[in-house]
């Protein structure tokens, strides 16, 4: 029997569009705020590239009721990730970071993969601040 191979994979940004629909938001609410586009961002999060002055409102969109449940899956992404979980050898937890400014960001994350995934992928789901104290062979 060949050995498990233990993955985790990343929530925000890998498989649930979360900057996208940071992005749309601030369209919408916010059209005079300059967002860099994708391919000039220099760091990880969208809100380090932004004026200081408007960095906060990030934050507030993030930190509101229902918006991880409106969070759209990455196109191809969820398939992606399905096939993996059937290989044979492989264990896949679905490991993600809560957020501390809002309470609603660990609920509304267990039911949007609850939603978008089924009952099973919930029953994997890690939720951690330091992804390096969980133990696996990869990290997607």
């Amino acid at each position: 029997m060949p050995r498990m191979n233990f993955v985790l994979t990343d929530m925000d940004g890998l498989f649930a569009d979360l900057e996208g629909r940071v992005r749309e938001i601030m369209s919408l609410e916010y059209p005079r705020v300059r967002l860099p586009r994708p391919e000039d961002r220099k760091t990880f999060y969208i809100d380090e590239q932004i004026a200081p002055e408007h960095r906060h409102l990030v934050a507030q969109i993030i930190a509101r009721e229902g918006f991880f449940l409106s969070l759209k899956p990455i196109p191809g992404a969820v398939e992606a990730l399905k096939m993996i979980a059937s290989l044979d050898n492989v264990d896949l937890s679905i490991c993600t970071s809560p957020l501390r400014d809002t309470r609603f960001c660990i609920r509304e994350k267990y039911e949007w993969v609850r939603r978008v995934f089924g009952e099973s992928y919930v029953e994997k789901m890690i939720l951690t601040r330091d992804k390096t104290q969980i133990v696996a062979d990869y990290l997607l």
